[in-house]
């Protein structure tokens, strides 16, 4: 399913939509305005095809960054083999982007998962390519 995403100069005019997403599930949880005038994309993807790139199984993070005119300028799948579910982005001071959610996964770029859903913090440099990741959690449901 893809996510579309518009830009509006005055209502109703719209400047541009984009579709986005593969044939699975894509659900947006994010959007927010860069720096640079375009705009980041968090949520959640059960696809690995169509525009979805790195899925490694089920739900994942997937973030999109469209420039000022809704080009795609880049967008990475994060995640392992269970379910990783994105709630947040937001560009960092460096131009780079952080994203929440939670994670079931101890894979992929997933490491040191302590049970079940553990908080799931990734830092992205501008250009979408992952600098580190931490989770947080105990054993149980976090």
């Amino acid at each position: 399913m893809a996510w579309p995403v518009m830009n509006f100069a005055q209502a109703p005019d719209i400047d541009w939509q984009k579709a986005s997403g593969g044939t699975g599930s894509d659900y947006p949880t994010q959007v927010q305005q860069t720096n640079d005038g375009g705009y980041i994309l968090g949520g959640i993807t059960f696809s690995s095809d169509g525009e979805i790139t790195g899925s490694h199984g089920l739900f994942e993070y997937w973030l999109i960054k469209l420039s000022s005119a809704g080009s795609l300028s880049w967008e990475k799948a994060l995640g392992g083999s269970n379910s990783d579910l994105c709630y947040d982005v937001q560009q960092t001071t460096d131009t780079g982007y952080i994203a929440a959610g939670w994670s079931n996964s101890n894979d992929g770029d997933v490491s040191n998962n302590y049970g079940n859903y553990d908080y799931w913090i990734v830092k992205l440099d501008s250009s979408g390519n992952l600098q580190w990741e931490k989770n947080y959690g105990g054993s149980g449901l976090d």
